[in-house]
């Protein structure tokens, strides 16, 4: 885990510096891959994937973070790869994920058992063998029980995960295999699990929601708040591709942060609304052990050229919009970025957006 000591971010609207006496996670949405997205990233000279560009402009976010989570919304499942409905990503996605500094990647979707069984253990090989740490999702019972809840020690946090899937789009998981869903008798079994192995912070990531739909539903509050009845201490969703509402719920000497749904991290989905996310960022106080800070960047995803090809690029809104990165958008690609931006922040006005000073220069 990296830690931000000289460097200074600009956060909550004033510039601080990185200390000891909290630890910074960040949160990102459904990671997914189209078959446009295989296409940008293949090398036909090399005959290799890469999709390292893809997070040029993120790295001085994920590289100072003490941890990061993504959702792997697409099983690794080999060759053919395919995209919707059902996917096949290269093993290279995952890898870039983790190089770029996802150190977490949730696998409890709807998408993991596209391609059954095969998929899924293909899938958890290959986080197994890259030493990239998963939840959600095992080859079987032993392993859900050994590995499940994933606990993280972070300084002197230790944080436990807890990942749920609303289904798997009606096909079958096949035993040994186990895919957790949204069972709140299992759910509550793993929290009393998690607080059993120690852990001060549980962060629940469920799986849920309806597609495209900008506010949460009653089925997403009702559970929401039944997993706060269970001392959950923060809720942060997936799926809806869109970015939903949340909540900052005050409960006695703390407060527990609940976002609906992050949004896509990246896609080939260019429509309003779908072409973005956010990426949530959670301070955790070491002295107390409690959320001390909830904040948000805005994502935007471009699909173009910005000097090697059509690719796609996760531009941060904040720092385009003030001019800190060193590239222009086409006109049509800056509406769309702006119209991101500002409807992002206008629907979440208890989130401040995380921006960066210019004493964190960009890499080339």
């Amino acid at each position: 885990m990296r830690r931000l000591l000289p460097i200074l971010l600009l956060a909550w609207g004033l510039l601080y510096s990185h200390a000891q006496d909290r630890v910074t996670l960040l949160f990102a949405g459904d990671a997914m891959q189209h078959t446009p997205q295989h296409a940008a990233a293949w090398l036909p000279k090399e005959q290799r994937y890469d999709y390292s560009d893809s997070f040029t402009y993120l790295l001085p976010y994920l590289q100072y973070a003490d941890l990061s989570v993504a959702n792997l919304e697409v099983p690794l499942a080999g060759k053919p790869y395919t995209g919707y409905p059902r996917f096949s990503a290269p093993d290279e996605w995952a890898k870039a994920l983790h190089n770029a500094g996802f150190n977490v990647l949730t696998i409890a979707n709807n998408h993991v058992f596209d391609k059954a069984d095969k998929g899924l253990n293909s899938t958890i090989n290959t986080l197994c063998a890259d030493n990239i740490l998963f939840a959600g999702a095992y080859r079987d019972s032993l392993q859900r029980d050994t590995i499940y809840p994933l606990i993280v020690d972070i300084e002197s946090i230790r944080i436990a995960f807890l990942n749920f899937t609303y289904g798997t789009n009606g096909i079958h998981v096949t035993p040994p295999c186990c895919v957790n869903l949204i069972d709140t008798t299992q759910i509550l079994s793993d929290i009393t699990k998690a607080r059993q192995l120690g852990a001060n912070i549980i962060i629940a990531l469920p799986h849920w929601g309806q597609e495209y739909k900008l506010k949460s539903n009653r089925q997403q509050q009702e559970l929401a708040h039944w997993l706060l009845s269970h001392h959950v201490d923060a809720i942060v969703g997936t799926h809806p591709h869109v970015v939903q509402d949340a909540q900052l719920i005050p409960l006695d000497d703390k407060v527990i942060p609940i976002v609906y749904s992050l949004g896509n991290l990246i896609s080939n989905q260019r429509w309003k609304n779908s072409n973005g996310g956010i990426i949530l960022s959670i301070d955790i106080s070491t002295k107390t052990k409690k959320i001390i800070d909830v904040a948000m960047m805005p994502v935007y995803v471009y699909k173009g050229s910005l000097g090697a090809g059509v690719k796609y690029y996760l531009i941060p809104t904040s720092d385009y919009i003030e001019g800190n990165l060193p590239f222009s958008l086409p006109e049509y690609a800056e509406r769309e970025l702006r119209l991101h931006h500002h409807s992002t922040v206008a629907r979440l006005p208890q989130l401040r957006v995380i921006k960066l000073s210019s004493a964190v220069p960009l890499k080339d």
